[in-house]
């Protein structure tokens, strides 16, 4: 297929030329296009610019060349050159790409460039990416000694409580930072619990402990909406909540990583552990569906005791 070049409504093409180089002229009153001899050699099909519009002053020749992409005749007879992609229009312009292709494959449109074959392997940087939680810890629960512990490490009574209801409640994160003083009934000693991830929202039981950490939090934190802030006065966020539980893991030596998720799953196996039965543990966690709640009841010593007796 012949190339041609388009400018202002008017069309050029190698074969209109008599097979010489051929410049657009970008305004109508100019002189007509005019042959140019090639000083790299003899006449080639080649994009002798980029894609940059900025007009050149004359030259010695008084050829007037603007800085575009210009095609020239295939040099040799019976040869199609080809661009490497298709046209594109900017404005009156018609760019072709500065790489060719021929029967004898890609090139580079001018000749004192050529294309560079990288060399050996291009290296890659591939993401890290975690493990499995076996390669991390033996199990994805707390013991009730081992959240007693956590609690132990804190450092504020803000951070004690939130440790102490996310483990009595099952609270998930986002549950947890989720909690205002208006879901906290001090009169009747209840917590109203919304649940994520479409869960089922219940009521709880504020024991003794509970609802004295809950009144001094009162005291300290001030009027607010939410139940735990930071100090600039705005709701924890998740992963503020998250990064604490990982630094009290490693301040209270636990011996394995500890997040913030095991704290519910070791409400679930304390329940499990205490012979709770499985339909009351699905609610009080908000499952929606029971097979959730079976993975605390697989674990649980409690109906293999008697099997053996000394």
């Amino acid at each position: 297929m012949p190339i041609h070049f388009e400018k202002g409504g008017s069309f050029f093409s190698p074969e209109s030329l008599g097979g010489a180089t051929a410049f657009a002229n970008p305004e109508p009153h100019r002189a007509k296009p005019r042959q140019c001899t090639d000083p790299l050699g003899p006449p080639r099909a080649r994009s002798l610019a980029g894609v940059s519009f900025r007009e050149h002053a004359h030259s010695q020749e008084g050829h007037r060349i603007n800085q575009g992409s210009f095609i020239g005749s295939a040099g040799q007879p019976g040869r199609t050159v080809h661009p490497a992609g298709s046209l594109t229009n900017v404005g009156n312009w018609r760019i072709i790409p500065t790489v060719l292709t021929s029967g004898r494959g890609i090139y580079m449109a001018k000749s004192h460039l050529k294309l560079v074959a990288p060399t050996g392997n291009i290296p890659t940087v591939q993401t890290p990416r975690r493990g499995r939680n076996a390669e991390y810890r033996t199990r994805e629960h707390l013991t009730e000694n081992e959240v007693e512990r956590l609690i132990e490490a804190t450092t504020s009574h803000r951070d004690a409580t939130m440790v102490l209801l996310a483990f009595r409640h099952g609270l998930r994160a986002a549950e947890l930072v989720d909690l205002r003083w208006d879901q906290v009934d001090f009169d009747m000693g209840n917590l109203h619990v919304r649940r994520a991830k479409a869960g089922t929202p219940s009521t709880h039981p504020l024991t003794g402990r509970e609802l004295r950490a809950l009144r001094r939090l009162q005291r300290e934190t001030g009027p607010s909406t939410h139940l735990f802030m930071s100090e600039r006065k705005a709701p924890i966020s998740v992963d503020g909540f998250q990064k604490m539980v990982e630094r009290l893991s490693a301040r209270g030596k636990l011996g394995f990583p500890v997040h913030a998720h095991m704290l519910r799953h070791a409400c679930g196996f304390k329940m499990a552990n205490d012979g709770i039965d499985t339909r009351t543990i699905q609610a009080y966690l908000g499952h929606k569906d029971i097979r959730h709640t079976v993975r605390y009841t697989e674990l649980s010593p409690v109906r293999f005791k008697g099997l053996w007796k000394d």
